[in-house]
């Protein structure tokens, strides 16, 4: 699902875990806050998104965001979905794609943007 309302991506939790873990350092779940924390000048792993058979590359600087605490922390852009299917791609992965909406039609189209 296509929500301009989410921050972040939200993955299954296996893939959740496995890039996490991918960051240099490894992100850590904040039980509190519930999202991934990450030191803001880590190095964030390669992401891309699959959807109906096309593959939609995540910048490396959409990976890391501001954890909004006001403490100058930051978190991943992906997040733990959990068991709740469909998963979520919010703001983190549009700043990367044209999205249309089209209501008349009943579409949604995705064209990849390409780095910025």
């Amino acid at each position: 699902m296509i929500d301009a309302g989410a921050t972040q991506i939200y993955l299954p939790p296996l893939a959740a875990n496995i890039t996490a873990a991918a960051y240099n350092p490894p992100a850590k779940w904040n039980d509190i806050l519930s999202f991934y924390a990450v030191p803001c000048n880590a190095k964030p792993p390669s992401l891309a998104i699959n959807i109906d058979g096309k593959t939609f590359p995540v910048d490396e600087r959409d990976m890391i965001i501001d954890d909004e605490t006001g403490g100058g922390g930051c978190m991943a852009g992906i997040n733990n979905g959990g068991i709740y299917a469909p998963y979520v791609v919010g703001v983190q992965f549009m700043k990367n794609v044209l999205v249309v909406f089209d209501i008349g039609k009943g579409e949604l189209r995705i064209k990849a943007r390409g780095k910025y």
